[in-house]
């Protein structure tokens, strides 16, 4: 009796295997658009601690600016790295802050919760979509921008990162703006 590897039920099923595993593999890096994160920087957002700030508040830091919710859990498994980034990397000038996609109430009980000491804005459906110009192909969460000091994109990333990874990121942007400054000098 022999059998045979490619049934047509055997295709069926490895195509679809191929399909996933394209659709799960790293996109390349979006190209940012220049209007979408001078549109960023400008919007105003609500904050959870009732006040309203735009991304320019804190111009002149190097910003790790994080889209999540509280129903995402990767998101809630990043907070604590953005935590100790934000405690461990304020004196050198970075500011992390979390857009959330989500419910005030439930960004602010979250935020309460889990000790969040960075600001948290209050996203909204058109700030996910900008997102999507900003690198965010996918419309997923959590997102993350690495903003100069100056407000260009160092970098973004889609998914959780870890605190090594975080790390480094903000490394290499500061990095690549000191060199941007000694470079004009």
């Amino acid at each position: 009796m022999t059998r045979h590897f490619l049934t047509p039920k055997n295709t069926f099923c490895y195509a679809f295997l191929a399909f996933i595993a394209l659709g799960c593999a790293k996109q390349p890096q979006a190209p940012y658009s220049n209007e979408a994160s001078e549109k960023l920087i400008r919007v105003s957002f609500k904050s959870t601690d009732q006040n309203t700030y735009t991304l320019q508040r804190w111009a002149g830091k190097t910003r790790v600016v994080n889209f999540w919710a509280t129903w995402c859990g990767p998101c809630k498994e990043e907070i604590p790295d953005l935590i100790r980034l934000n405690e461990q990397m304020r004196s050198q000038g970075v500011q992390v802050i979390g857009i959330g996609l989500d419910e005030e109430s439930a960004l602010e009980a979250f935020a309460n919760e889990n000790g969040i000491d960075f600001p948290v804005l209050i996203g909204n459906k058109e700030i996910h979509e900008l997102s999507a110009k900003l690198g965010n192909r996918a419309y997923a969460i959590p997102f993350t921008l690495i903003l100069t000091p100056s407000s260009n994109i160092a970098s973004s990333h889609v998914g959780r990162l870890s605190f090594a990874k975080l790390q480094h990121l903000v490394q290499s942007a500061i990095a690549a703006e000191n060199t941007k400054v000694v470079d004009k000098r």
